[in-house]
């Protein structure tokens, strides 16, 4: 059985991520919670959907990119190596980011980055 998700169905399911993302979290380590990306958070920024851009992907399917961050307050000091989408009360997705040096009160800036993509369905073979 072949199976058919449509760029509109994907398009769905990413715009959820754009319209709920409030809060962006850039951290130490991998959260898997909200609560631990509030607590490894070593900037953080006010996000809304005119930050996010839903795309072709690199490869198939469809993808949401951030846009580029910049003069980001760092609130915290370390290597800063993922960076965590959050609505009000849900962690919404976490990807890896070049890791760099933060130091607490320094500006950081971010290039645009892929935070999901979603492949097309694949039929069996």
């Amino acid at each position: 059985m072949a199976v058919l998700i449509t760029d509109y169905a994907l398009d769905l399911c990413l715009g959820a991520i754009r319209s709920s993302a409030v809060r962006i979290d850039v951290c130490d380590s991998q959260p898997i919670t909200r609560v631990e990306a509030l607590a490894n958070s070593l900037a953080n920024a006010t996000v809304g959907p005119s930050d996010f851009v839903i795309s072709d992907g690199d490869i198939d399917g469809r993808k949401l990119t951030l846009l580029a961050q910049s003069g980001i307050t760092a609130t915290g000091s370390g290597d800063a190596d993922h960076l965590a989408v959050s609505s009000a009360t849900e962690l919404l997705a976490v990807c890896t980011i070049t890791s760099q040096p933060v130091t607490t009160g320094n500006k950081i800036d971010l290039s645009a980055v892929d935070i999901v993509e979603l492949g097309d369905a694949q039929p069996e073979a």
